[in-house]
């Protein structure tokens, strides 16, 4: 029997081809597979693994009403899809270390740890979505009851836990009143200058925005305060997200405020092409509107990190999360309440010092130490 050394389950996000890089550093007798939410690919893998398929695709409908109505069913057949793969994997191959960024996958991985079937387990939590009220019943129920038991089971059943900013660490204290994990520490991600090698199309004039386009996303204060902007400068918005839910209420409100010929909606879109995308934006949003407590509080935005590793200058409020202080801090970015007149003045002065603020970002991310996953998997 063939035994690998790295079971990595790894969500998609701004870190996946520096993780993946690593791992394989590490490790080339490694499986990675990588999860962005409707499929599970299998990312890398030794040469003499052979797998039916590269890509397992999750249960998805496309009619709104249908959806409603059976997602109480969809979840739980997902997670079995998470739940068989994994448990096929481990069986298998014995991976020495498993490496789990998913709440669901972390218990299984976790209870076959205890049945020896790996030799450590590590989860990667990713944030923390209890302690807080939402408009929807369910989302309550699922959110501050269902998710903290699943995240309990997952720190109990693994040897480490990993979280990405401390916020995580102390909330789940706070919730449960003690520490529950053997082992917890921070995963010290090393951001990555990728604007090194982009060409740029002349004068930059497009803000960004990347990420899911919920409610509370700020992308309405946005579209509503562009057309003011352009009095100002020809400036445009590029979004890049998946066209899910609330897609078409924004679209519906650039053609409700006369701006949809200068919003470009791209959809789900993979990292190796935000470099042509991105060429010529000067600045990313998240312009959270909800209040300080919200999911985002006790986690880094994905949509941050990419805007800093592509040397964006980002406006943000002070939902979007730890980062925010070192924003600030480091003059990478400006820092206002959601409101159209101080979204357009923050656009603005972006605008005309996009060039100081991109130094601020690039001296930054030098600074920052090197991500040591060996230190990581081995401590």
């Amino acid at each position: 029997m063939k035994k690998i050394n790295i079971l990595a389950f790894k969500m998609y996000s701004y870190d996946t081809n520096s993780f993946v890089d690593n791992i394989i550093n590490y490790s080339n007798n490694s499986i990675i597979l990588v999860f962005d939410f409707e499929k599970i690919i299998i990312h890398y893998k030794p040469l003499d693994i052979k797998f039916k398929k590269s890509t397992i695709n999750f249960i998805k409908i496309k009619n709104k009403q249908l959806y409603n109505i059976l997602s109480v069913l969809i979840l739980p057949i997902n997670v079995l899809i998470i739940t068989k793969l994994i448990s096929v994997i481990m069986f298998k191959y014995r991976p020495k270390v498993c490496w789990i960024e998913n709440t669901y996958a972390a218990i299984v991985v976790g209870v076959l740890r205890k049945l020896c079937l790996c030799d450590k387990s590590i989860y990667l939590s990713g944030d923390w979505v209890a302690n807080i009220k939402y408009d929807s019943y369910l989302r309550n129920v699922v959110n501050n009851s269902i998710f903290p038991i699943l995240d309990y089971f997952a720190c109990k059943l693994n040897d480490v836990v990993l979280n990405h900013v401390d916020a995580i660490g102390e909330a789940r204290c706070k919730f449960w009143g003690r520490k529950i994990a053997k082992k917890e520490s921070i995963y010290k991600y090393k951001l990555q200058n990728k604007a090194n090698h982009m060409r740029f199309n002349g004068e930059r004039n497009a803000i960004c925005f990347i990420g899911n386009m919920r409610e509370d996303s700020g992308l309405d204060v946005v579209i509503k305060s562009l057309s003011e902007i352009r009095k100002k400068q020809d400036i445009i918005l590029k979004i890049i997200g998946p066209k899910k839910r609330h897609y078409e209420y924004f679209e519906d409100l650039t053609r409700k405020y006369k701006v949809e010929q200068y919003v470009t909606f791209f959809g789900f879109t993979q990292e190796g092409k935000f470099s042509e995308i991105l060429s010529d934006c000067f600045c990313g949003l998240n312009v959270i509107i909800t209040t300080t407590n919200n999911y985002s509080a006790y986690t880094i935005p994905g949509k941050i990190i990419h805007y800093l590793q592509y040397l964006l200058p980002v406006i943000v409020t002070k939902g979007s999360g730890p980062i925010v202080s070192s924003i600030k801090k480091n003059e990478m970015g400006l820092v206002i309440e959601p409101l159209e007149e101080e979204f357009i003045k923050a656009v603005v002065t972006i605008y005309d010092k996009q060039r100081q603020f991109r130094e601020n970002i690039a001296q930054y991310i030098e600074s920052l130490p090197q991500l040591d996953i060996k230190e990581m998997i081995d401590g």
